[in-house]
């Protein structure tokens, strides 16, 4: 186990995918070290023992003096790059789809789905004080790691309201300057109807599981969190505020 700092290093034409344990063990490929590389692309790799280990430790000893240090405030920076590109990717991919008439279908949804840099671009040009403060979890500004909550709740939300119409007028009424208590509401019985009737439902094209927003909720909320950590806050949140998004966007 490592206890001293770890250093960061970088260079503009870095392609090299190499992997070093503390024991016995190597393994270079194909396969960047992202979810994609180890989980969803079809990469090569091969796992190293014995003499290769120290032939791999050997290249990557004579790299090292070629790369630039990072400092923690360079790294800093590129965080919050990937999180902007991340939103960037999502208005991006929708912007494609609305221009090549191919918008993802949903079986269980009666109409295309309101994306999430839509709601995004909201927070940003409401005066809310609400909306800054999720826009802040949104973008992970608070450094707490619960912007996926946020994402999460949006569309929880918004296909609740697809599923019982009924409500959109109450939740559109409702006060973007303070949270939105679901559960004490008259809504109750149908949002944990929504979840129960809807909770396997998951949709990789816009990014949202209600799997996942349940996993998230305690049990009063319809989910199945026993523990303390919850994204019941952050649904709070995002009620009045995803009313209020999904009205405008309707006019």
């Amino acid at each position: 186990e490592r206890t001293g700092p770890v250093v960061i290093r970088r260079a503009s034409h870095l392609h090299a995918k190499i992997v070093l344990s503390d024991g016995g063990k190597a393994m270079a490929g194909s396969a960047n070290l992202t979810a994609g590389g180890y989980m969803r692309n079809i990469e090569a790799a091969r796992v190293a023992t014995g003499r290769e280990v120290e032939q791999l430790r050997a290249l990557v000893a004579e790299m090292r003096p070629k790369l630039e240090s990072v400092s923690r405030e360079q790294y800093e920076q590129f965080v919050a790059q990937c999180a902007s590109a991340v939103e960037t990717k999502e208005s991006l991919l929708d912007l494609i789809r609305q221009e090549a008439r191919t918008a993802p279908t949903i079986p269980s949804a009666p109409a295309q789905l309101m994306p999430y840099g839509d709601f995004l671009a909201y927070l940003r040009s409401s005066r809310s004080n609400l909306a800054r403060e999720v826009l802040r979890i949104a973008k992970n500004l608070d450094r707490n790691n619960n912007q996926g909550k946020v994402k999460q709740a949006f569309f929880g939300v918004q296909r609740f309201l697809q599923e019982y119409p009924r409500h959109r007028s109450t939740v559109a009424a409702l006060s973007v300057r303070e949270w939105f208590e679901v559960t004490q509401s008259g809504m109750a019985v149908d949002w944990l109807r929504f979840l129960n009737d809807f909770g396997q439902e998951d949709n990789p094209d816009y990014g949202y599981s209600i799997r996942t927003l349940r996993s998230n909720l305690p049990v009063a909320y319809g989910g199945w969190r026993t523990g303390g950590g919850g994204g019941n806050n952050e649904l709070k949140r995002v009620w009045p505020l995803a009313g209020r998004a999904l009205r405008r966007r309707a006019r």
